[in-house]
């Protein structure tokens, strides 16, 4: 059993502070079968130590992480120029099963890098998101480029042995 802590604006979703912005397109092409993800450029980050941003691309079909792709680190910028286009190969019938997860990091020289902000893109997700994927389908072989808010994700919490014990009492 896990909670959830997440904490919502008011058509934004989960989000804990400013986060900056980024800027991407995508377009899919029925004839290839191809999902291709541009990652554009990143805007107003939040400094951090050396404030050395990458970008992380995972294609997920189903919650289950399917491929990753990785921009180069921009060394000390918080408005970085990425311009890195990254195909995926996504068979038109799983196409709304599959999430884009993009997720802004920085790059940490000492310890564990640290995430600053995620967008989940699917015909699901949050409202800017689910008009940017509709946008794509609507215009197939067209890269479709759209800014979007970062989000800090919500993050699980396993209830401690005690509480399980109680949970599983009551039923």
């Amino acid at each position: 059993m896990y909670l959830y802590f997440c904490f919502e604006e008011e058509h934004e979703g989960p989000v804990c502070e400013k986060l900056g912005r980024i800027q991407f397109s995508v377009g899919y092409s029925f004839q290839d079968s191809t999902l291709t993800v541009k990652i554009l450029k990143g805007q107003d980050l939040p400094a951090k130590d050396f404030s050395d941003p990458y970008v992380k691309v995972w294609l997920m079909n189903k919650d289950k992480r399917v491929e990753k792709k990785k921009t180069v680190v921009m060394k000390r910028c918080l408005n970085p120029v990425f311009n890195e286009s990254f195909p995926f190969d996504v068979p038109a019938h799983v196409l709304r099963e599959t999430t884009i997860v993009i997720t802004v990091m920085d790059k940490d020289r000492l310890s564990r890098n640290d995430v600053i902000g995620k967008i989940y893109l699917s015909w699901k997700s949050g409202p800017a998101e689910v008009k940017h994927w509709k946008d794509m389908m609507s215009h197939p072989r067209t890269a479709v480029a759209q800014w979007h808010a970062l989000k800090r994700s919500c993050f699980k919490k396993k209830k401690n042995n005690t509480e399980k014990l109680k949970n599983s009492n009551s039923l």
